[in-house]
C-alpha cells in the first residue's frame, strides 16, 4: 500500500468531510479503513462511514487516523450503442414463404 496522503488531499479536522466523501484512513502507515462518510459529527472531531465489503459502519476520530480523501470507486461505464450489421439484402429480390 502506499503511504497516506501521496497526491491526496489530507483532512485535518472533521468540518472538511461531507456525507458522501470517499476516505481512508492509516494509522502508521497502513490503511486500516476505506469506505464512505455517512455522517460527520464536527463538534466532536468523529465522523461515521460506511464500509463498502462488509456494510458494517465505523466511527473514526480525525486526531487518531490519518485521514485522505480516496479516488472514489470507478463506476462500470455503460455500453455504447451498438451497430448492428445488416444483412447483404438485394433490393430488387424478392422473398416469399409458404408459412
Amino acid at each position: 500500500m502506499t503511504m497516506a496522503g501521496q497526491g491526496k488531499v489530507r483532512i485535518r479536522d472533521c468540518a472538511e468531510l461531507s456525507a458522501g466523501d470517499d476516505i481512508e484512513a492509516w494509522h502508521k502507515g497502513r490503511l486500516f479503513h476505506r469506505g464512505r462518510v455517512t455522517r460527520v459529527l464536527p463538534s466532536t472531531g468523529l465522523f461515521w462511514m460506511e464500509d463498502p465489503t462488509s456494510g458494517a459502519r465505523r466511527l473514526l476520530d480525525v486526531e487518531a487516523l490519518d485521514v485522505v480523501l480516496a479516488d472514489p470507486p470507478k463506476a462500470q461505464a455503460a455500453p455504447g450503442p451498438q451497430r448492428v450489421e445488416q444483412p447483404n439484402v438485394d433490393p430488387n429480390h424478392v422473398w416469399f414463404s409458404s408459412a
